[in-house]
C-alpha cells in the first residue's frame, strides 16, 4: 500500500519545512519515504532522491527562462505539469512499491510537495472559467493522464493571513520582491479557490493553521495521518 501525502500552501507557508518534519518522522518509524514536486518544476540534479537525473528537466529550467509571453509561459508549465504528474505515477505504482517490498514494510508513503490546489490556481489564474478535465493531458503507460488518477489520499492545507507570510519574506533573498508580489498578488485567489474546492477535492483535504510553531502543525499533520493509517491497516503502531 502507498499512500500519496502532499502539502499546499502559499509562498512561506511552511510547506517544506512540514515536509521535512513528516519524512524525518517516517523514516524514523522505518516506513519508505520519499518526497517529490508534485507541480511547478524540479531540477534534475540527482542531488536528492526526489530529483533523480534528467536531461530533461535540465533542458526544460533552460527553456523556462527563455519565455517572454504570458502564453508561452503557461504551455511550459502546463508540460512540466503533465512530466510531473507521469513522475508522481511512476513513483506511486512501480517504484516505492518495489522498496516496499524490499523493505518488508507495511506501506510507503509519497510526500507531494504542492499538487492539484497549486495546477488549479495556475489555472484558474489562466482562466477562471477552467474545467478539472483540463488540468493534465497526455498519458503514462498508455493510460490517460487525469487529475483524477494523481489526486492524493490526504492533502494538507497550510493557511497562513497574508501579514504573516509577508513577515516570514528574508529581505536578503535576491528573491525577495519577486516572493512578495507573489504572495500580494496570489493571496485572496487561493482563498477564494480553497474556500469552492471540488467535494471530492474538500473530502481528503485538511485545513491546518500554518501560523503555529512548526513543532504543533507537524503534531497536527501527523495525527491526522494517524488517523488515516488506522484507517487503512487498522492499526496506528506503525507510526510510533
Amino acid at each position: 500500500m502507498i499512500l500519496t501525502v502532499a502539502f499546499e500552501g502559499l509562498n512561506r507557508s511552511g510547506k517544506g519545512t512540514q515536509l521535512g518534519l513528516m519524512r524525518h518522522h517516517l523514516r524514523q518509524c522505518e516506513i519508505p519515504t520519499v518526497t517529490i514536486r508534485g507541480d511547478g518544476s524540479r531540477e534534475g540534479l540527482g542531488v536528492d532522491e526526489g530529483d533523480p537525473p534528467s536531461d530533461w528537466w535540465k533542458q526544460f529550467r533552460q527553456r523556462e527562462k527563455q519565455q517572454h509571453t504570458e502564453a508561452e509561459r503557461f504551455a511550459c508549465w502546463n508540460e512540466a505539469a503533465n512530466t510531473l504528474a507521469a513522475e508522481l505515477l511512476d513513483w506511486r505504482r512501480e517504484i516505492l512499491p518495489h522498496q516496499v517490498n524490499q523493505q518488508g514494510a507495511p506501506f510507503g508513503v509519497l510526500l507531494v510537495d504542492r499538487s492539484l490546489i497549486s495546477r488549479m490556481m495556475l489555472a484558474a489564474d489562466a482562466n477562471p472559467g477552467f474545467q478539472l478535465d483540463e488540468l493534465y493531458s497526455g498519458t503514462w503507460r498508455e493510460q490517460p493522464l487525469t487529475w483524477k488518477v494523481v489526486l492524493p489520499d490526504l492533502i494538507f492545507l497550510l493557511q497562513v493571513d497574508q501579514p504573516t507570510l509577508l513577515g516570514r519574506l528574508d529581505r536578503q533573498d535576491p528573491k525577495y520582491q519577486f516572493r512578495r508580489r507573489l504572495i500580494a498578488e496570489k493571496y485572496t485567489l487561493h482563498s477564494h479557490l480553497t474556500a469552492s474546492l471540488p467535494a471530492v477535492i474538500t473530502a481528503v483535504t485538511h485545513p491546518v493553521d500554518g501560523s503555529a510553531t512548526p513543532g504543533r502543525v507537524h503534531q497536527r499533520c501527523l495525527d491526522t495521518l494517524r488517523t488515516l493509517v488506522e484507517e487503512r491497516t487498522g492499526t496506528v503502531s506503525y507510526l510510533g
